[in-house]
């Protein structure tokens, strides 16, 4: 092992490889180095610690530094390529080491680069799954400002932009290059466009015109698409809440066509796409759990994890649902310590909603270092904790196995739940004529409570009791008790038996579009408030439009459900 240095050379073996003697020369120096990558990137039995300490003391960051600007971007071209990142999967000392000393070393020289040699370093790092630092995307866009208004290569703004796009909004030209790209979009070729759909959902852009063209271009060029393609043409639809239904169903067709050329990656984005969409597409989903059943081996934590919680979110079983839940759970327990435990928690949430309770992964969702795992990743969003709440909520409440003793700590679930607690409601349209009505069935606001938030973590539209003569009783005498999950057992006696009504205004988003299906998120709010003891009433919005502002018609719309609970017959309030 060595480095360069005036005392001479020595001859390292790796294994079968014979590495090059280290010249002191610049011209034998800058062999060397490429020499040292390119057998590297021949050889994949280079995986031990050792092997890798060996290889790196090979050069060091000043053999680098000799390099002339031509040669070191062609050093970068492969230490950056896609293929050099994904071929060794489990060899990334040597690669990590030696892109972070090129990339320093090209971020050092890149203000005074040559011009087509910047071209090319912009090129390099907008390839996609590259990892580029912060340190050198910052250097990147001060050289970019510099260029921007001499640039009149529309294949590096569009580079420019994907580059800067996928790496966040907080770049102020961002806004320049979309203008120029919307002005010129007719000149991109072809290859281009693929990844600026891509730069576009992620930068969720709202440029009108420049995603009016992009769309456009997606409708003119629909059957040319292929697997890269068809992902990010729905990514930059769904993220930048573009609703072409046309396009929508458009790609669903096409998918199902090409479904078996698909990457599980792409699949999984379909998927989502389309639960985002809320869009029961029988047909697709049908189509997309058979090729899971088939392919599952070769489908990763994100892919499952996406399939999943869209059939979750629009309620979807597929047929062959034995099937496909086998090989979901086969693939699970492949491989659980390999999993992102934010995928472990979406899919345990998606296969609740779907009724289906898996032991080995409720233990690991429920294992005491599973929050801090979680975390340490990069902290539970509010949509994580929703979810842990009510995967906890409908263990407790529906698993048969109880001698799991699977539940949250009562202390992390108190956290989650005040977080949930301090989030704001708004209160739709629909939800205050409802409250507006009840007021003048019941005689007045007094007999029901708005929003009430119990301690489980759900909050009820309107929530009201009835007495053992179905009179709607005073609100103000259980307020103090509304939080509790077992809310007013201690008034419900043989004598005077109460029940508790949680009243749900679901309007269009708990519905799939254009159905009347709905959504899995709502149905399992109405299943577990059932099975805390709650009687359920939902108001759909299109069974409201049907009395609405007809004061009489909307009175005898909800009296109706309120005697529907268990064949009562309401009476005059307290």
């Amino acid at each position: 092992m060595f480095r360069a240095s005036s005392r001479g050379v020595k001859l390292l073996l790796l294994g079968e490889i014979k590495i090059s003697l280290l010249p002191l020369c610049y011209r034998r120096c800058t062999n060397c180095i490429f020499d040292i990558v390119n057998q590297f990137n021949r050889n994949s039995n280079i995986t031990t610690k050792t092997e890798h300490s060996n290889i790196v003391n090979q050069c060091s960051q000043e053999d680098i530094r000799l390099l002339t600007d031509q040669q070191l971007v062609d050093v970068m071209t492969i230490t950056h390529s896609t293929s050099w990142i994904t071929k060794f999967s489990d060899s990334k000392t040597f690669q990590k080491w030696l892109q972070m000393i090129v990339e320093d070393e090209c971020g050092r020289r890149l203000q005074t680069l040559d011009i087509n040699l910047w071209f090319n370093v912009v090129n390099i790092s907008s390839c996609p799954h590259v990892p580029i630092r912060s340190k050198f995307t910052k250097a990147l866009a001060k050289r970019t400002r510099q260029e921007l208004d001499n640039i009149d290569n529309l294949p590096i703004i569009a580079k420019l932009f994907q580059l800067f796009a996928e790496r966040g909004s907080k770049f102020s030209f961002l806004n320049k290059l979309e203008h120029r790209l919307a002005q010129n979009i007719h000149q991109i070729d072809p290859p281009s466009m693929i990844p600026l759909y891509h730069g576009v959902a992620k930068n969720k852009t709202k440029h009108k015109q420049l995603l009016a063209a992009l769309v456009r271009h997606a409708h003119r060029n629909l059957n040319q698409l292929d697997d890269g393609g068809i992902r990010n043409v729905l990514l930059m639809i769904t993220k930048c809440r573009i609703y072409d239904m046309e396009l929508i169903f458009n790609l669903a067709t096409l998918s199902i066509r090409k479904l078996s050329n698909l990457s599980p990656y792409t699949i999984g984005v379909v998927a989502w796409a389309f639960a985002k969409h809320l869009i029961y597409n029988r047909a697709l989903f049908e189509a997309i759990s058979q090729q899971f059943i088939d392919n599952y081996q070769h489908y990763g934590q994100y892919d499952v994890a996406q399939i999943l919680y869209a059939f979750a979110k629009v309620n979807f079983i597929p047929s062959n649902s034995k099937q496909f839940f086998n090989a979901v759970e086969n693939l699970l327990n492949q491989s659980y310590n390999e999993y992102n435990p934010k995928f472990l928690l979406n899919i345990a949430w998606s296969m609740i909603v779907l009724q289906r309770y898996h032991r080995p992964l409720l233990a690991e969702i429920f294992k005491p270092a599973f929050s801090k795992e979680c975390q340490s990743i990069s902290g539970l969003s509010l949509v994580d904790k929703v979810q842990l709440c009510q995967v906890d909520l409908a263990v407790r409440l529906e698993y048969e196995d109880k001698s799991a003793n699977f539940s949250l700590p009562s202390t992390l679930r108190k956290q989650y739940i005040q977080a949930l607690a301090d989030t704001k409601r708004i209160t739709s349209a629909i939800e205050i004529e409802v409250q507006q009505a009840i007021v003048r069935i019941f005689g007045g606001k007094q007999y029901f409570g708005s929003e009430v938030f119990l301690e489980c973590g759900f909050s009820i539209d309107i929530a009201f009791v009835l007495d053992d003569r179905n009179r709607a009783l005073l609100w103000a005498d259980f307020d103090n008790f509304h939080q509790n999950e077992d809310i007013f057992a201690v008034l419900d006696t043989k004598k005077k038996p109460l029940r508790k009504v949680a009243l749900e205004v679901d309007g269009s988003h708990h519905y799939a579009y254009k159905t009347r299906k709905q959504l899995g998120d709502t149905l399992l709010k109405h299943r577990l408030l059932k099975s805390l003891g709650w009687k359920v009433i939902s108001v759909p919005y299109f069974e409201w439009h049907n009395v609405q502002g007809i004061p009489k018609a909307e009175e005898s719309y909800l009296t109706q459900k309120i005697c529907d609970i268990d064949g009562i017959e309401l009476v005059d309030a307290m």
